[in-house]
């Protein structure tokens, strides 16, 4: 998850769990918390978004295998966000005006268990295997040319979550990820991780997130401020095909706005 996406601390967080579905969960967690190479697990569940001051977003997500599917309500307009690794596109619906929009996405990720494999344009280099905070891990090194200059990032991977422990990005920032405790949320027993992020000149910036391990995904996230983000009413299954696609009958526009205020 940047959950690394929508909370640039967290960015490390980017680096863990399953990374295809972590890319749509931004709309989750607004900075990509969830992410990870695609899983077999199929699920639905209501996502939840709060402030300090008690204001809320809700949303639907549906998960099966590298599809991912988000429902929101937003300004009076249902917009439906559909994200298919495997094929590597998104679309983004607007059911009212029964019109899509068609995105091409990536369908890699810098970070993952074994974060050599397909990063064209980088260098990756395996360091070496060793322990953060008792857990194995494996160390990496990233090395990547922007602008003529060479940026280096280094993650130490959790060789049984897929999470990075320790991250150190070119500008010297390191988030670290500590096991707190094992907790219960919805029935489900789950992990709870401190993520600690420290940057040069400020104080360092706590995030707790509460891991789902049969899920491989947090199903719980509480950020500075008062601002927690969760899944509710998880339900395990198979999740229907039409979810994933396209209704018959929307016509495709193009554009960065919604019908009516990108391009048609």
């Amino acid at each position: 998850m940047t959950l690394p996406g929508y909370f640039s601390p967290a960015c490390a967080g980017c680096v863990n769990i399953r990374p295809r579905v972590r890319a749509f969960l931004a709309t989750f967690l607004m900075l990509g918390l969830v992410t990870g190479p695609a899983t077999a697990r199929e699920f639905s569940a209501d996502v939840l978004q709060r402030g300090p001051q008690g204001m809320m977003s809700h949303s639907r997500m549906y998960v099966s295998g590298d599809r991912m599917r988000n429902e929101t309500l937003g300004g009076g307009r249902r917009v439906v966000q559909i994200r298919d690794a495997g094929l590597g596109r998104e679309w983004i619906l607007y059911p009212a005006e029964h019109a899509y929009m068609e995105v091409p996405i990536s369908q890699g990720n810098p970070v993952r268990q074994n974060p050599c494999a397909g990063l064209p344009g980088a260098t990756c280099e395996k360091l070496g295997d060793g322990e953060i905070s008792g857990r194995p891990v494996t160390h990496y090194a990233i090395d990547v040319d922007v602008n003529g200059q060479m940026m280096r990032s280094q993650y130490w991977i959790d060789s049984e979550r897929g999470i990075a422990l320790r991250e150190r990005t070119p500008d010297g920032t390191i988030t670290q990820w500590r096991m707190h405790a094992l907790d219960r949320i919805e029935g489900r027993y789950v992990e709870k991780w401190q993520v600690t992020t420290e940057r040069r000149g400020e104080p360092p910036v706590m995030t707790f997130r509460w891991i789902d391990p049969e899920l491989e995904i947090p199903v719980r996230e509480e950020l500075p401020g008062g601002f927690v983000r969760e899944l509710r009413q998880i339900r395990v299954g198979p999740q229907p095909d039409h979810l994933f696609t396209v209704p018959l009958g929307y016509r495709q526009f193009a554009g960065q706005g919604a019908p009516g205020v990108g391009t048609p």
